[in-house]
């Protein structure tokens, strides 16, 4: 659960929840900044452990400091070097700490264990601490930006403290990595270029390449889908839809395949093009003659054009993938549960050897209003080939994704997420049976997405 200073939750948390985290990354205003002062007072005192990442003046010279044992002395600012006193095994996780006389603050503690303490001539700082109460840990020694690069490394070891400043004890949880304990493999495919024809003889749909080197050959459970306007016969191409939609009943009516859908017309921004129905205004979904973007025949109407004419007789769309930015409104996410399908789609979880950073390895999903948005395991060939303009065997660094994501603590499951486009490279399409001979010879259990 998320909420900002704005709208926190006014019921009784205690025992509901295992703990809160505050993270702001930026000064709060007056109002919002007194709204969650009085409100973590009121979870202090019912005894629910709080852990405060990144900015935490907003609180200090506060009563609720004082509650908390944190102690702001007097000083002035200086220049003179900083060094590090204390630093235990919770800090330098990614990237050891790197003090600087401009982000020192004397705080202190009266009481809890430091685990990062910074020293400046004869004053201290504590920039990392587990509390009695939680725990603190004060930018930049929570993530820090690498120079020259915009990446991000995590400074203090979110897995240790977390547990320690939360009191979270070991017990056994629901795990959406493993079944049967193996690690979970998933296959879902974006059905983005189903009509395009394959640099390769005979120019063959991309659909019909993806049918029979993929799906006729690895017989393991896949979650596949399609774009409504690129079939149908009131779609982008009428003239191919009987053959699409030949190539797309072929790939449905397999015992291991799961139906999704792609939407309609693949909205690129949901949230703009919900705007742009109100508007008038369009240009933010694939141009289908004659069409205005509308949330419910995205979602409903494609469903039920798959069900209608290309799922065998029984056969039930079980998953909606978002399309474009996959940032829906809640209005748009509740269509889903209102029709009883899952949702999927989002996140950013690109962990490579180039880039080995939990900073790249996305949650779950998100809250959005009472539902619950739930992101890909891991990123697409786009991702990996520089948004489909090569090297289009880039695919296969998804193998070191899988890889940093299972150890030294397995994060995801294995999920080979595809565009249907990628079948229409030769490079593109090897990297993609790589991918599957790989993942195979893990040990694994195969499950469908939904």
């Amino acid at each position: 659960e998320t909420a900002d200073p704005d709208h926190l939750p006014s019921r009784p948390l205690a025992g509901q929840i295992a703990g809160i985290v505050v993270w702001l990354n930026e000064p709060l205003k007056t109002a919002p900044r007194q709204a969650l002062i009085a409100w973590l007072e009121k979870q202090y005192e019912a005894g629910i452990p709080i852990a405060l990442l990144g900015e935490t003046d907003f609180l200090l010279d506060t009563p609720l400091a004082g509650h908390l044992g944190l102690l702001r002395r007097e000083s002035s600012p200086s220049t003179a070097p900083v060094r590090i006193e204390t630093a235990t095994s919770l800090v330098g996780f990614e990237r050891q700490p790197k003090p600087h006389p401009r982000e020192f603050q004397a705080i202190e503690i009266d009481r809890g264990e430091p685990q990062l303490v910074l020293g400046q001539g004869s004053r201290r700082q504590v920039a990392i601490a587990v509390m009695p109460w939680g725990g603190f840990a004060v930018d930049p020694y929570v993530i820090v930006t690498l120079p020259g690069e915009g990446d991000l490394r995590w400074v203090l070891d979110p897995f240790a403290f977390f547990k320690a400043a939360l009191r979270l004890p070991d017990m056994p949880v629901p795990d959406v990595t493993t079944e049967t304990g193996r690690r979970m493999l998933m296959v879902h495919m974006d059905g983005d270029g189903f009509p395009s024809r394959a640099e390769m003889k005979g120019a063959p749909y991309a659909g019909a390449v993806i049918r029979d080197r993929i799906v006729r050959r690895f017989r393991i459970p896949m979650t596949l889908s399609i774009i409504e306007g690129e079939l149908s016969p009131t779609g982008l191409y009428p003239q191919d839809s009987p053959a699409l939609e030949a190539i797309a009943r072929d790939i449905f009516a397999a015992p291991h395949v799961e139906i999704a859908s792609h939407s309609h017309s693949h909205p690129f921004v949901w949230r703009k093009a919900t705007t742009a129905q109100k508007s008038g205004f369009g240009g933010y979904t694939l141009n289908i003659p004659g069409y205005q973007f509308d949330a419910r025949r995205e979602i409903e109407g494609s469903i039920r054009y798959i069900e209608s004419r290309l799922a065998p007789p029984g056969k039930r769309v079980a998953m909606f993938l978002w399309t474009g930015d996959c940032i829906p409104g809640s209005d748009v996410l509740a269509i889903t549960r209102e029709l009883g399908v899952l949702n999927m789609n989002g996140g950013d979880t690109t962990a490579t050897l180039s880039q080995p950073t939990l900073t790249r390895v996305e949650g779950l999903g998100i809250a959005r209003g009472e539902d619950f948005q739930v992101f890909a395991p891991n990123q697409n060939e786009n991702v990996y080939t520089n948004n489909w303009t090569g090297p289009y065997s880039g695919y296969r660094r998804v193998i070191e994704t899988f890889q940093f994501t299972e150890m030294p603590r397995r994060l995801k499951p294995i999920d080979i997420y595809f565009h249907t486009y990628i079948a229409t490279k030769p490079e593109g399409l090897k990297s993609l049976e790589e991918v599957f001979s790989w993942a195979l010879q893990q040990e694994t259990t195969p499950v469908f997405a939904s």
